[in-house]
């Protein structure tokens, strides 16, 4: 990890942000969701894992309206229904510690949802910073150990297999 890495990290610590309410009963975290917002990974490989599984996800979300952030030039891979909408954030337009930009960041912040999820299989320090930033009563997400903070649930698979990890995450909404 790099210095600038390590001190974005750093500062994303100490950020406040809005903390979800404890812990949640399983094994479906999002049965009550009405508003549910998706953060796909900025990286392609992990992008390209994740889109294969977006449809089962939001099959299981049918009844909510869902919000999909997105990186710009990842938007026009996805295959979506109608009761989605589209958010797209850009990592070439962050500060210099690689967090999002303030109109990025305001943008999230304007919108409250019950569910989060953050598909991101390896932790990103943008994405990270949005998800810190959202307004979220549960946030949900594999788990890492610089994410600890920042999620109700954490999904904890031992499977080297990405697919397998975001899969262990789907079995519990």
């Amino acid at each position: 990890m790099t210095i600038k890495e390590r001190l974005g990290w750093k500062i994303l610590s100490w950020r406040k942000g809005e903390h979800a309410n404890g812990r949640v009963g399983l094994p479906s975290a999002a049965k009550d969701a009405k508003t549910v917002c998706i953060i796909l990974p900025a990286n392609f490989d992990d992008f390209d894992i994740v889109r294969t599984i977006l449809p089962d996800i939001l099959i299981r979300l049918a009844y909510a309206q869902t919000t999909i952030w997105v990186r710009d030039n990842f938007r026009s891979w996805l295959i979506i229904n109608e009761s989605c909408s589209i958010m797209s954030y850009d990592p070439t337009e962050a500060t210099r510690l690689g967090l999002p930009d303030t109109d990025t960041l305001k943008h999230i912040r304007s919108k409250e949802f019950d569910l989060l999820l953050d598909l991101s299989l390896n932790p990103e320090l943008y994405i990270a910073a949005l998800v810190k930033e959202a307004r979220a009563e549960m946030k949900v997400a594999l788990a890492h150990p610089n994410t600890m903070d920042m999620y109700n649930l954490l999904v904890e698979s031992d499977s080297q297999d990405q697919g397998r990890r975001l899969m262990a995450l789907l079995n519990y909404l």
